[in-house]
């Protein structure tokens, strides 16, 4: 029977977990039951007979962890086949119909292995199981679905028949690793026709899952499937254990049930006894109707009375929806805990009207004061908004979700958005860096907190723009990506020439987005050899070099330097949508110059 007939009119049981149910059989020694397919195959096999002797009716290889990360290339085919025969011939013993799912884990991209071809290695692996004869397809514990798309398309392609289920491990908040929420998963996965299931895995006990889908609509089309570890582990003496918890499982699970699941089983923690407990609470019980998303799925934020709210917009995003320029400065926090300097710019910036202060996220990996405790401040003490630099680098989801929180409270409203500079090299023995996100997942972690969290009062937020970094095509396509995630406007490098000048008229051209044009100073002629020479991507021409004379005084320096600002500023005015300016070694009162004068020149 093919399993959809079956899942017409039942739902389909699966095993509880193969790891945890193996290192608890084996004494807690730590070997990863994968390798045992080959080197006690017995066992595995024993392990498949328990559940589906407790009323599973579908079983997963051992191959979660059969990927390069813990394999050799050499083995990975060697041990999927055994893993494959282990459970055919499990079943086989059994006398009864059970269904076999090729089993995928989560493989991620690191320092070794990038997104293509983490991407690769799924499909590779989908090609042996396809081999094998495999006709269901687990993917289990994922975070987003973009390494697992075109494994999906890959396998309907070589198999039509082909049942695809891709399952995704959220943390007690509702959020994947890389931030996607359940809600996003659930919209996301109704367009994917090369998916024919989607559902929920690891990370959470059941009443945390519970608490998770009980107000959530499913995708129409799609059967959901529901294994939620048995609780939340404990370490004892280097083991880790879980609670004896049959019934209390049992209980919440048939309340998850009861929500329309067709797919039911276990993860973390589940034994032969939770899975028996799961048959004889639903071996007779009638599946009832899923709640269906409607079928265009709506992200309009909504009032508590059901009612469309009026999206409450900044002055900065209304300003840059008239095409009005925009005037966004960059002061640096400082790397004491004086911030006389900075608060005392941030007065003279806002006296002359100066739209958005942006305050940098420790540049170049040095620890400066944080930037969003220091735009807090700057907003209450010298009532000047300003927008702080994120940077991925230094904090995981957790420190993200809290940060944003907070800012959203202390009503800061616009951010930018960066991967962040590499730790120096000198530096990375001591310094670790923390990279969950990069910019462009940050930005829809963002977007999806917009939707879910922070209602009609969003956070706006832009990107980074390194005009010079690759071929123009090249950039506007991830400008692209950085607007479909919500960018609403891109700050970038330092423009000195023509050629810069030209280059963002073509990524304007190409991409659509909002560009604020950056215009740094340069202070001295020691300064302009610096950047000249010592930052790459800035491009500062000769002609610009020739101006700065070796022995000037500083207000000739600051002659030159406002001279050459307000010229590019005029030159960039059809091109741009603002200027951002970067100000030297905090040096508020030459930018207040700057502006003041472009402001008269400007049209």
């Amino acid at each position: 029977m093919d399993i959809r007939e079956y899942l017409a009119n039942n739902r389909l049981i699966t095993d509880g977990a193969m790891g945890t149910w193996y290192d608890r059989l084996t004494g807690y020694k730590g070997n990863l039951a994968e390798r045992a397919n080959l080197e006690n195959p017995q066992q595995i096999r024993d392990i498949h007979r328990a559940y589906i002797e407790a009323g599973a009716q579908l079983i997963r290889t051992n191959t979660f962890a059969v990927n390069s990360m813990f394999f050799s290339a050499d083995q990975i085919e060697e041990v999927l086949k055994a893993a494959w025969e282990n459970a055919s011939q499990a079943v086989s013993v059994s006398g009864k119909d059970v269904w076999i799912a090729a089993d995928m884990g989560t493989i991620d991209a690191d320092e070794t292995k990038s997104d293509g071809d983490v991407e690769q290695e799924y499909i590779q692996l989908s090609d042996y199981f396809l081999r094998l004869g495999a006709k269901v397809f687990v993917f289990e514990t994922l975070s987003d679905f973009r390494y697992v798309k075109r494994a999906g398309s890959y396998i309907k392609a070589k198999c039509p028949d082909a049942f695809v289920v891709m399952q995704f491990s959220f943390n007690r908040n509702g959020y994947t690793r890389s931030g996607m929420s359940v809600r996003a998963i659930l919209s996301e996965a109704a367009s994917m026709a090369d998916m024919d299931a989607v559902g929920f895995n690891c990370g959470v006990g059941p009443l945390h899952l519970y608490e998770l889908l009980k107000n959530q609509s499913f995708p129409e089309g799609k059967y959901m499937t529901v294994l939620p570890n048995a609780g939340y582990p404990t370490e004892l003496r280097g083991r880790t254990l879980y609670s004896e918890n049959v019934p209390y499982y049992v209980e919440m699970m048939g309340r998850i049930a009861n929500l329309g699941f067709d797919i039911i089983g276990g993860c973390c923690g589940t034994t032969p006894e939770h899975i028996r407990g799961l048959h004889h609470l639903l071996v007779n019980n009638v599946k009832p109707p899923k709640k269906l998303m409607p079928a265009v799925y709506s992200t309009d934020r909504q009032s508590g009375c059901g009612q469309e709210a009026a999206e409450e917009k900044t002055e900065l995003i209304q300003k840059l929806e008239r095409g009005e320029k925009i005037f966004v400065v960059e002061l640096d926090p400082p790397f004491d805990a004086n911030d006389t300097k900075l608060m005392d710019g941030a007065s003279l910036l806002r006296d002359i009207g100066v739209d958005m202060i942006t305050l940098a996220d420790s540049p170049l990996a040095r620890p400066r004061a944080d930037s969003i405790a220091s735009a807090i401040k700057m907003r209450y003490t010298r009532q000047m908004e300003a927008m702080p630099h994120i940077s991925c680098r230094d904090k995981n989801v957790i420190a993200h979700r809290a940060q944003l929180l907070g800012m959203h409270m202390n009503g800061l409203r616009h951010a930018l958005i960066v991967t962040g500079d590499p730790i120096a090299r000198g530096d990375r023995e001591s310094i670790k860096s923390v990279f969950n996100f990069n910019s462009i997942k940050l930005m829809k972690y963002v977007q999806t907190m917009n939707q879910e969290v922070f209602g009609n009062r969003p956070i706006y937020y832009g990107g980074a723009l390194n005009h010079n970094n690759g071929s123009a095509d090249n950039i506007a396509a991830r400008m692209r990506l950085k607007m479909e995630a919500g960018a609403q406007w891109f700050l970038t490098q330092p423009i000195y020439g023509q050629d810069d000048i030209d280059r963002l008229r073509e990524l304007k051209e190409k991409s659509g987005g909002r560009i604020i044009a950056g215009i740094m100073p340069l202070v001295s002629r020691k300064n302009a050899l610096f950047i000249k020479n010592e930052m790459p991507g800035i491009h500062v021409p000769e002609h610009v070099l020739e101006q700065y004379e070796e022995g000037m005084s500083r207000e000739a320096y600051e002659d030159v330097a406002a001279a050459i600002s307000v010229d590019l500023m005029k030159r960039l005015e059809d091109v741009c949508d603002g200027y951002y300016m970067m100000t030297p070694f905090n040096r508020a009162a030459l930018i207040k110059r700057i502006i003041l004068q472009a402001k008269k020149e400007l049209r």
